[in-house]
């Protein structure tokens, strides 16, 4: 590499070699070390004085105090100018290849992908991560992975089957908490509409924080924000089953509790004017594509109430 880089700072590489320098470069510290330190000492090579500077500089110096007509003042200022103009293509050239060495110009590429109302959707990230997105939710990921972490950002509620990678950590981005992993299978539940969060863990270990708080979860425990404070629970299977299959599975929720999850599902709202109502327990289960009537008439079968659409995504249960 020694060889290439004095053959390129000479100007007798091929396209095709400096392709490599340039790669090689990306990777290699000490390489890039050893590009800038020939590359200042070419820069100050058109600094150095040269045989005969100094007695040019005295006799250039009486010139300009003896000279007095226009011309012969713009001859020197032209010769001056070529001296700064060699200077200034040097440190040009520096910042350039500084430039594309350590910061390539080349901006991050995002891409968001969304589930709508009431479907599921499955995404595979570009290091093999896989993602399946709850109804009405949205994840904003780099169609690249670069840097130390491989961060995304989620409003909503998925399912990750994180692929491994221990020198780049996996971070799950929401409104409230990060979640932190490097390879595991866990259900993050932060809809920004209705101001929760919840993470599930089935495999590996996961690292809940923000500035306040910090929680570590083994396989099968959960945190959820209760009030301000986040709360280790147990997981439940059914929220991850239902994000791959399409069948959610309840058991001695409230109704209030199912309505809710329908609510980010379908973007409806619901008013339960019954307390007693509202925390009355069911048992059943909720398919993908099942309507928000169909659902609700499956659960008057259960626990007898009536409905009344009041608007377009307004429900009133009494």
């Amino acid at each position: 590499m020694e060889d290439l880089l004095h053959r390129y700072f000479s100007g007798l590489l091929s396209d095709d070699e400096k392709d490599i320098l340039f790669a090689e470069m990306k990777e290699d510290a000490e390489l890039r070390e050893r590009f800038i330190e020939i590359q200042n000492t070419y820069s100050l090579a058109q600094m150095l004085k040269n045989t005969g500077d100094e007695e040019y500089a005295k006799k250039s110096f009486q010139q300009l105090k003896q000279m007095r007509r226009g011309a012969k003042i713009r001859q020197l200022s032209t010769r001056l100018a070529r001296y700064a103009a060699v200077v200034l293509l040097a440190a040009g050239l520096f910042f350039l290849f500084k430039e594309y060495l350590f910061n390539t110009g080349i901006k991050v590429q995002y891409t968001e992908y969304r589930a709508p109302f009431g479907t599921r959707k499955e995404v595979l990230l570009s290091d093999g991560t896989k993602v399946w997105l709850a109804p009405a939710s949205k994840i904003r990921t780099p169609v690249k992975f670069s840097g130390n972490t491989r961060s995304v950002e989620l409003d909503g509620e998925a399912l990750f089957d994180v692929t491994s990678n221990k020198e780049q950590p996996f971070i799950v981005t929401t409104g409230k908490f990060k979640v932190e992993v490097l390879g595991t299978i866990f259900v993050v539940n932060a809809y920004s509409r209705d101001n929760s969060f919840k993470t599930s863990l089935q495999e590996g270990a996961v690292k809940v924080y923000n500035e306040n708080e910090e929680m570590t979860l083994k396989p099968g425990e959960s945190s959820v924000l209760s009030g301000n404070k986040l709360i280790k629970g147990k997981t439940s299977l059914n929220e991850i089953h239902y994000l791959q299959s399409g069948i959610y599975k309840f058991q001695d929720m409230p109704l209030s509790g199912i309505v809710g999850t329908m609510s980010n599902w379908y973007g409806v709202n619901f008013i339960i004017k019954d307390p007693k109502l509202a925390k009355s327990l069911l048992t059943g289960k909720i398919r993908e594509n099942d309507k928000v009537e169909t659902i609700l008439t499956a659960v008057q079968k259960i626990y007898p109430f009536k409905y009344r659409r009041t608007t377009d995504n307004q429900i009133e249960i009494y």
